[in-house]
């Protein structure tokens, strides 16, 4: 029986990482240049961390998606750069801290 926690949790982030790719699109070169580390740190640790769901090496929890849905929220909410910048830096520092 599939582990609709991990699913979901799989999928809040998948769409937390496309919003954040649509964001780095609309940014600013100078904003993009300043972006791409952090886009790609968030894209390898959700792969990472994907990996390691898939694998039932660990399994998400009811807290880990309280978490994404907050960092969803925050993103929503940035509305400038630095924000942006902030909650990106979230999102990797979260994924990295709990799935490795």
């Amino acid at each position: 029986m599939p582990n609709t926690t991990n699913q979901t949790f799989l999928q809040q982030t998948a769409d937390v990482l496309s919003n954040l790719e649509v964001r780095y699109q609309e940014a600013s070169f100078d904003e993009q240049v300043q972006l791409r580390d952090l886009l790609d740190q968030a894209m390898n640790s959700y792969s990472s961390a994907r990996l390691t769901l898939l694998k039932n090496k660990v399994t998400s929890t009811p807290a880990d998606i309280a978490k994404m849905n907050q960092i969803k929220r925050d993103l929503d909410r940035a509305m400038d750069f630095g924000k942006l910048m902030t909650v990106s830096t979230k999102l990797v520092s979260f994924l990295t801290s709990r799935f490795f």
